[in-house]
């Protein structure tokens, strides 16, 4: 999952090294990228605003997982829900929710 210019920046050469059944997951302002993986581009300039990278990292793991239907939805929000501090659990199931209103492009 790559949410900046930075990260790409930093994750070049394994960008380059990856092979076409690997998943790349990215904002779409941060394309095009230098890779043979697979890449997934999302816009998150409105719906992930004011989400920390974290949070953002959340939604688009979330959007993906519903896209390619990896693993049951329902078993990531009830990890998500399981967990003991209340502030986090909160912001976790509000990314969650943001995720499954995102777009995935190839």
């Amino acid at each position: 999952i790559l949410l900046s210019k930075d990260g790409v920046l930093r994750t070049q050469q394994l960008l380059q090294n990856l092979s076409p059944e690997a998943y790349v997951l990215t904002d779409e302002t941060l394309l095009p990228l230098s890779t043979k993986a697979q890449v997934f581009a999302l816009d998150l300039s409105k719906k992930t605003s004011g989400l920390s990278k974290t949070q953002k990292a959340l939604a688009v793991l979330t959007a993906f997982l519903r896209e390619k239907n990896i693993l049951p939805l329902e078993a990531l929000r009830e990890t998500l829900e399981a967990t003991s501090n209340e502030v986090f659990r909160q912001e976790n199931l509000a990314s969650f929710d943001i995720g499954l209103t995102l777009t995935l492009k190839k």
